[in-house]
């Protein structure tokens, strides 16, 4: 498995979109998402951010380097334990998902966490194709 970064949407260029600024994601409560488009057929990819909560983080990814150096994400570690971060320091965490209309397979690469006391931001990185 590989991240292709030719197909996807350009992420870092300003920064990452918040997509998320309140209190912490409830998954029993309506979730809000982010909708990019397939860059393949331009079909829309609804991610609901509740899948965060779920999701693994992006140190897990079988190769974390590739996905630091793809999404332009920052890595620590501290003793055995990576810990891989988006610009503004929020945990990465990545989701698969595919186009419901060309099958294409994405991994899209969202930050959590709290940003203040009681103040959660979710950030959206963007989306590479698998190959």
């Amino acid at each position: 498995m590989v991240l292709d970064a030719s197909i996807g949407e350009p992420w870092n260029r300003t920064g990452p979109r918040v997509v998320h600024d309140g209190f912490e994601i409830d998954p029993a409560e309506p979730s809000p998402t982010v909708e990019p488009a397939c860059p393949v057929c331009g079909g829309t990819l609804p991610i609901a951010l509740v899948k965060l909560l779920r999701s693994g983080s992006a140190a897990a990814w079988p190769e974390p380097d590739a996905v630091v150096t793809t999404f332009g994400l920052r890595s620590k570690r501290f003793g055995d334990s990576l810990v891989i971060t988006d610009p503004i320091g929020l945990e990465a965490s990545l989701l698969s998902l595919s186009c419901g209309s060309c099958t294409t397979e994405f991994v899209a690469c969202l930050g959590y966490g709290e940003w203040q006391p009681a103040r959660y931001l979710a950030t959206y990185l963007g989306l590479v194709a698998i190959t």
